[in-house]
C-alpha cells in the first residue's frame, strides 16, 4: 500500500474528530491544540518530506487532496481564528 492509501486512512480518522471539536473551539475561542497534536501524531507535517529524509514521500497532488479533505470537514470560522490568531477576524467572518 502506497503513501496515498495511508493518507486516506489518516483523513478518515482526523476529519471526523476535527469536525466534532470545531463547535467547541468556536464557542470557547480556544486554540486547536488537540487537532495539532493529532496531526503531529499522524505525521501530517512531514507528509511531503521524501522518505529518504524521514518523511512520508507523499506527492504534492496527493497532499492537496488530503488537506482539502481535512478543510472540508471543518468550520471556516475555526480556520480564520487559527490562521489569523485574532478574535476580530473570526467576528467578521460570522
Amino acid at each position: 500500500m502506497g503513501p496515498a492509501a495511508d493518507w486516506k486512512r489518516v483523513l478518515a480518522t482526523l476529519a471526523p474528530a476535527f469536525t466534532e471539536r470545531a463547535a467547541t473551539y468556536d464557542n470557547t475561542d480556544e486554540f486547536v491544540a488537540e487537532n495539532y497534536a493529532d496531526m503531529r501524531a499522524a505525521r501530517l507535517f512531514s507528509a511531503l518530506v521524501p522518505r529518504e529524509l524521514g518523511g512520508s514521500g507523499l506527492a504534492y497532488s496527493e497532499a492537496c487532496v488530503l488537506i482539502r479533505g481535512l478543510a472540508m470537514g471543518l468550520d471556516p470560522i475555526v480556520h480564520v481564528r487559527t490562521a489569523n490568531g485574532s478574535q476580530e477576524a473570526s467576528a467578521e467572518a460570522k
